[in-house]
């Protein structure tokens, strides 16, 4: 059985979203940097299983670019107020 990109890609973003449940249960309302790392990753992985499924980004493809835009943003947003690139793996 082969892996595809979509599979990994929504797996990380699952991932990411247990992290920050049990962080947020734990510890507060805070956003943690590794969950928006994850959510980037995880949805790049889905952009690049598009546009090699497809051979062109579609619009489906360009919405996931936007969203990991966003995410990206996260990530380079909370390593500034807290402090570092080793942040994204606590």
């Amino acid at each position: 059985m082969e892996i595809s990109l979509s599979l990994v890609g929504l797996a990380l973003i699952i991932v990411a979203w247990l992290v920050q449940i049990v962080f947020t249960a734990k510890n507060g309302k805070a956003m943690r940097p590794c969950f928006a790392g994850l959510q980037f990753f995880g949805i790049a992985l889905l952009v690049v299983d598009m546009y090699q499924t497809a051979g062109m980004f579609t619009p489906l493809a360009w919405l996931n670019v936007a969203s990991a835009a966003g995410a990206l943003v996260m990530v380079v947003l909370l390593l500034r107020k807290q402090g570092g690139i080793w942040l994204l793996f606590f």
